[in-house]
This record gives structure tokens, sequence and C-alpha cells, in this order.
């Protein structure tokens, strides 16, 4: 079966159900699945990232802030972009487990794998839009 990622993304907008069908007939071993689950975290982290560096650069120049104002944005320029990495690594686990749980739930048919790989593509899509939103 030969793919075509910008039909399925199209399909997953279109037609969410048809679309996550579509991606989760692929069978992605083990290794695919934290393969693209890498790129989705690692794509969230470089926008949080844009978003933290922006905001505590620009911001604080533009507007009149208070000295407890202050505080907080030279607090946004101090984070280091590997604890972006690591929330993201913690919360997209959470995000997986939690989606698993309430979808067993509500009678849904999916397991933890399945959870996984669908947020991995839906922050796979996010964070490319959203860095190109950022970044324009």
């Amino acid at each position: 079966m030969k793919l075509s990622w910008l039909n399925l993304l199209l399909e997953l907008v279109r037609k969410p159900r048809v679309g996550a069908e579509q991606l989760l007939q692929l069978r992605l071993n083990n290794f695919q699945l934290l393969q693209l689950s890498i790129l989705a975290i690692c794509l969230i982290s470089i926008f949080l990232f844009l978003v933290v560096s922006t905001f505590g650069a620009i911001l604080p120049n533009s507007i009149d802030l208070q000295s407890n104002q202050m505080d907080i944005f030279s607090a946004l320029k101090s984070i280091k972009p590997i604890n972006l990495v690591i929330s993201g690594v913690i919360s997209f686990i959470a995000r997986g487990v939690a989606l698993t749980y309430f979808g067993q739930i509500f009678k849904g048919e999916g397991g933890f794998r399945d959870s996984i790989l669908m947020l991995a593509w839906f922050d796979i899509i996010a964070g490319i839009t959203s860095i190109i939103f950022t970044l324009s």
C-alpha cells in the first residue's frame, strides 16, 4: 500500500474518523512509533521555546511593567530548552495515558499504542503549523 502523507493529512481534516483509521492501519512497529513520538515532542518543544524566548525578549520592552512583572519575564528568559523537552515528554505520556483511560471508559477499542500514535500525529501537525505562524 503506497502512502501519500498529503492525502492522509487532507483525509484527517475532511473526515477525521476515516483518516484516523487509515493512520492506524499502518501498523507501525515500536521503533517507528518511538521515532514519531520523539518528532512530535521535539516540534512542540521548539514551538514552546520560540514562544518563551520571543515573549521573554520582546514583550518587556514593548509595555510598561512594574518590578514584580519584570521578574516573570526574567524567569521566562532563564528557562532552558532541556526543561521544555522534559516537560514535553511527561506531558505527552500523561496525555496518552489519559486518552487511553477515557477512551476505555467510553467503550473505545483502541489501546495505549493507538493513543500515542494519534497524539503524535496531532502534535506534529499542530507543531508545524504553530512554528510557521510564530515565525511569520
